[in-house]
């Protein structure tokens, strides 16, 4: 995650782009189109890759972070 004052890139591997990008939209306050979500094509998640709590989390975080 990395969230700046006029953007918000989120890395996760999801099979819902579209809940992860408006969960970190709602956190930052940012337009949907200022919040860019990278997805990981990796393994199987059973399930979890259709959650995007840890998104919300990890947003709220990086929001305290300076950087990545």
């Amino acid at each position: 995650m990395h969230v700046k004052p006029d953007s918000c890139e989120v890395w996760v591997g999801s099979q819902v782009l579209a809940r992860a990008q408006a969960v970190s939209a709602k956190v930052t306050g940012l337009p949907l189109e200022k919040v860019t979500v990278h997805n990981h094509l990796i393994g199987g998640g059973f399930g979890r890759r259709l959650e995007v709590d840890m998104v919300e989390i990890a947003v709220r975080v990086a929001k305290h972070v300076d950087g990545p």
